[in-house]
């Protein structure tokens, strides 16, 4: 069989065909992907491609049109203008899909051109009822850079059920494929393609700068593109991750039970006698408790961290005790602004630990103004600071 005419055709303008190709980016996916999974195509007489993948749907032989439909136009004008600003939402919302790539491609080529301009569709009726192959070249400028460099671009326009155009960029039919292969194989779209590539061509060879500058954007374009995926990646993992905790938080709430404290006994970090010691519970001392260990532990809340005491030392509270510090209220009777009245000389802490700085000492008899009782201690002011006092030693 003789050489396969639209293969040769794809390979000379490769570049065309590549959807991060910058200058001169004819996109149509579809036909990269088929020739990466081995499609045969063939020649036929009238200079469209045949082979093992064909249309059921008609394909004509008529020539393109030139700006002949004003909707067309007027999409591809909203499209392209926002894919010129790096607006890829716009053209998402003008599309049956935008993959993370080509959002990344088109938001970190933004930042180095100037604009697009004059734009000129060049269409052919596509395989569905009121769809379009859409050839569209256009000319752009670099930033800082005053030569207009043309452009070509590819794009397949169908109607939705409510008889607005969209841009599909995917949700291809084999006969969808088939005939669009067909399509931008004839001779006229592949003249258009080889003119355009011709103007792109002198302009690169009588400007060397400009060329460099050109290869050395589309490396550093290939960088962002790859920098700019693998934060977003990153964003959607530590997302997921606090979504997962709050999740976690949230059910952890709704199973919570609250418990005492039956003896004098250790707070820990982690479920092990061998863990950290965070503080010590005190007789009657009341926890908000999240979960039950097959271990023996249990893990509570202690001043707002998890913590861990042995299941065995805790009992839950009697309906109606729903707080942390229901049980050493109701048996002291304090409430925020009572004064307290201290019964034997005792430290005061800078927190809600024994663990804690020592700010001073309370002499037996001395009072202060209660801002709230946690946890088995008393918070008051002292020397202006906050301060501490344990509950079991206030009368």
């Amino acid at each position: 069989m003789a050489a396969n005419k639209f293969k040769e055709t794809v390979a000379k303008h490769y570049r065309y065909f590549i959807v991060g190709g910058l200058f001169l980016a004819l996109v149509i996916i579809l036909v990269v992907f088929l020739l990466t999974r081995g499609t045969d195509v063939a020649d036929s007489d009238d200079g469209s491609a045949e082979g093992v993948v064909t249309s059921n749907v008609e394909v004509p032989k008529d020539k393109y049109e030139v700006d002949a439909y004003p909707n067309v136009n007027s999409i591809v004008t909203s499209y392209m203008d926002a894919m010129s600003v790096g607006d890829s939402d716009t053209m998402a919302s003008l599309s049956n899909s935008l993959s993370d790539e080509r959002r990344a491609f088109f938001e970190a080529q933004a930042q180095y051109i100037g604009n697009y301009s004059d734009y000129k569709c060049y269409t052919k009726k596509g395989p569905e009822e009121n769809s379009y192959i859409v050839l569209t070249t256009y000319n752009l400028l670099i930033k800082d850079e005053a030569t207009k460099i043309p452009g070509l671009l590819s794009l397949y326009v169908c109607t939705d059920t409510s008889g607005a155009l969209y841009i599909n960029n995917g949700d291809l039919s084999a006969d969808d494929e088939a005939y669009i292969l067909a399509i931008v194989s004839q001779d006229d779209f592949v003249k258009l393609q080889d003119e355009v590539q011709l103007s792109y061509n002198n302009i690169m060879d009588t400007n060397a700068e400009l060329s460099a500058k050109v290869n050395e954007l589309r490396t550093q374009i290939n960088s962002d593109v790859q920098a700019n995926l693998e934060a977003k990646k990153q964003a959607e993992t530590e997302a997921a991750a606090a979504q997962a905790a709050e999740e976690a938080a949230a059910q952890a709430a709704a199973n919570a039970t609250t418990v005492k404290a039956t003896d004098n006994v250790n707070i820990r970090a982690s479920a092990s006698t061998e863990a950290d010691q965070l503080g010590k519970a005190q007789v009657g001392q009341t926890f908000t408790r999240y979960e039950v260990m097959d271990n023996g532990w249990s893990k509570i809340d202690y001043n707002g961290q998890e913590a861990y005491i042995k299941t065995e030392y805790l009992e839950e509270v009697a309906e109606g005790a729903t707080s942390e510090n229901a049980e050493g209220n109701a048996a002291g009777g304090r409430n925020a602004g009572d004064t307290i009245k201290v019964k034997e000389n005792v430290n005061i802490r800078a927190a809600a630990s024994t663990d804690s700085d020592i700010l001073g000492k309370a002499n037996g008899g001395d009072t202060y103004t209660l801002i709230e009782e946690t946890n088995g201690w008393c918070k008051f002011t002292y020397n202006g600071k906050d301060a501490y006092i344990r509950s079991d030693f206030i009368e």
